[in-house]
Order: structure tokens, then sequence, then C-alpha cells
């Protein structure tokens, strides 16, 4: 697939594939203020899909730091380029969620300066469900009471689950490895 960037619906399109450019507005966007001690240190452009005149959807992968703790975090963010004049409106329902990614990025961000929506991973527009697919806690539970039908002694039981994510393709799919101890 050849990725046209010239399209007149979408002249944002440069900038947002532009990492540098992008890493200096997602940190005023997302993690803007002052008295913030979570830094971008890297940006970069992942999947994009472009359909011309009707969508344009990539994925970012941000490198954060914490310099209060030195913890380095790395978040996953899909975005979708609004067409002029249908901006962040028809997902304004989206934007009133008050929920945050564990970086406590926000769920859900528009960006004015390049008519963007964001997701933050876990939080996906299409695969709605990845929050609780994720949230370990819960997990633990539904696999001990799906495990009994393997027949195992009273003594076994479900001490931890792990989630890892092995490959994430925005509002597509998303595979995950369970390791349960």
């Amino acid at each position: 697939m050849t990725l046209s960037i010239c399209d007149p619906q979408f002249p944002q399109i440069l900038e947002v594939l532009e990492a540098d450019t992008m890493l200096k507005v997602l940190q005023k966007a997302l993690l803007g203020t002052a008295l913030s001690t979570l830094k971008v240190q890297h940006c970069s452009v992942g999947e994009k899909r472009h359909k011309p005149g009707k969508s344009f959807l990539l994925s970012y992968r941000l490198g954060i730091q914490d310099s209060s703790t030195n913890i380095h975090y790395e978040q996953l963010l899909s975005a979708q380029l609004c067409l002029p004049g249908r901006d962040w409106t028809e997902f304004k329902a989206c934007l009133d969620t008050p929920t945050h990614s564990p970086t406590g990025i926000p769920s859900v961000s528009y960006i004015p300066e390049v008519n963007m929506l964001l997701w933050a991973f876990p939080y996906d527009r299409k695969l709605v469900h990845l929050p609780k697919l994720l949230d370990t806690e819960s997990l633990g539970s539904y696999f001990t009471i799906r495990l009994s039908d393997l027949e195992l002694s009273p003594s076994e039981h479900i001490g931890s689950v792990q989630a890892r994510v092995m490959h994430y393709l925005p509002e597509c799919s998303c595979m995950i490895r369970y390791t349960l101890a």
C-alpha cells in the first residue's frame, strides 16, 4: 500500500508524520503543565492507514520519563485526523469520559493544533474491551473459575496473572499473552 501524503482533506498529514514535531505537540497537549513530572523522551510514528479524502489513522509510541521517580514508561497512542468542519464534536461523548491511561494520560484527547483525536492505550475507539482484558486482578478470578474445570487439586490456585501485549493494531486487533502463576 502506498501512503499518499498529499490530501486536501487532511493538510496536517506531513506535520503529524514528523516525530520530532509531534513529540513537542504531544508533550504540550498531554503533559503540558509546568508542574508535571512527566516528560516525553522520544516519539515514533507507527502504523498508518489512509483512505484519501475519508480518513487518516496512525499510531505513536511514546517514551515517557517521570522525573520525580526516574521511572520510564512506554505509551501507545492511536490517532485519527478529523475532517475539516467535522472536528472533535462527533466524539464529544468519548472526551467526557474521565478515565486515564496507566501513565496518567487522558484516555481520549483532542489536539486542535493538528485537528486530531488521540486514544491512549489500552483505550481504543473500536476495541472497547481492551482495558478489561488487561485488568490482571479481575482476570485472576475469571481464570480461577475457568480453570476449576481442569480438575486441579484443592491446594492449587492461581497466584498471579501477567498480561503481555504481543501485537497491537489500533482499531483492528490486539494479541495478548497471559501467563498464569
